[in-house]
């Protein structure tokens, strides 16, 4: 049996199949992006999170002892300042002063945010502090 010349064919055509493929590319472009955003501001909340916290610990610490702990290890008793997977803390105190001060960095991948003994979580180092 042959073809004949006016049969027709069902499917679609390269071009179709294309133009689908650069569509079905560019939806996934745009969601990549849109994921990166959102794990990079999950990141910022997580750090900024993390310091309150810590803050409040050394503020009640400060509160029963009279002074700043010295390291981030003896604070909230000897308990340590709680943080976050991936967040590391460098932390920097004087306790000579009156009043006392501190400051805390704390940093997750490229991240680094700071907060003082009276400041609120804000993007950078602490003075002396070095980034990841």
């Amino acid at each position: 049996m042959t073809a004949r010349a006016d049969s027709r064919y069902n499917g679609f055509t390269i071009i179709e199949l294309l133009v689908v493929i650069v569509v079905i590319g560019i939806l996934a472009a745009i969601t990549i992006v849109s994921f990166n955003g959102v794990q990079q501001k999950a990141r910022i909340t997580v750090l900024q999170s993390d310091l309150r916290n810590s803050s409040d610990v050394l503020k009640i610490d400060s509160i029963e002892s009279g002074a700043y702990p010295a390291t981030t290890a003896s604070a909230n008793g000897g308990a340590g300042l709680k943080a976050s997977a991936g967040t590391t803390y460098q932390y920097t105190v004087v306790n000579s002063t009156n009043p006392p001060t501190f400051c805390l960095t704390a940093t997750n991948g490229s991240l680094a945010y700071y907060i003082t003994q009276d400041s609120v979580p804000t993007a950078g180092l602490c003075s002396g502090h070095t980034a990841p």
